[in-house]
């Protein structure tokens, strides 16, 4: 929970004085997270495979507790 908040807060103070949504960059919300990843936080090295990983690890988990 603290990681989500922390991911909230960082997205919020980044973007204060300008939303990508309404500049045009990114078209619903749900698309903050990936942008404010892709934007911010790589220059890190790996982190974006990481992000990617994750992403699927979360989806296949979903597949598989619905069977």
């Amino acid at each position: 929970m603290g990681l989500i908040v922390f991911t909230g807060l960082s997205i919020f103070a980044v973007y204060s004085d300008c939303d990508p949504r309404r500049s045009g960059k990114i078209k619903v919300p749900d698309a903050i997270v990936p942008y404010f990843v892709t934007q911010q936080l790589n220059d890190i090295p790996g982190f974006l495979g990481l992000f990617i990983s994750c992403i699927f690890s979360a989806v296949l988990r979903l597949v598989l507790a619905n069977k």
